[in-house]
């Protein structure tokens, strides 16, 4: 420390002392200023947050999570149990057996298409 901060600390010390400040006296006015802070950092943060909103918006994502499950079970469970038989009178020929394949799988993408469908509709509600 130099001459001069030497002289000025004293001075300040000096000019505190005089009006009845000193090192115990700062802490206390300390410690009152930052719990004061604190206070109202407290209480600004519980009157900005919105709780309702908060509130809403997680029984909004629960319910629409809940309704979409509970939607694709019901989708899954109907194209589940949908079923195609084929009755065959005569023997088919080659051309026959790959138009009824390609219907079959034309029937099967649809079906498939529907399921995604259904399920998308569901997460969007």
């Amino acid at each position: 420390m130099t001459i001069e901060q030497i002289e000025l600390r004293k001075m300040l010390t000096q000019m505190l002392a005089d009006n009845g400040i000193n090192r115990e006296t700062i802490v206390d006015f300390v410690k009152g200023i930052v719990e004061e802070k604190v206070e109202k950092a407290i209480y600004r943060t519980v009157h900005e947050v919105d709780i309702d909103g908060m509130v809403r918006g997680t029984v909004r994502e629960t319910t629409k999570r809940a309704l979409q499950e509970e939607v694709s079970k019901k989708v899954r469970a109907t194209l589940s149990s949908v079923s195609i038989s084929l009755e065959c009178h005569e023997v088919p020929k080659q051309r026959e057996v790959d138009v009824l394949r390609q219907q079959v799988e034309s029937l099967m993408a649809e079906r498939d298409r529907l399921l995604r469908q259904a399920e998308a509709s569901a997460r969007t509600k």
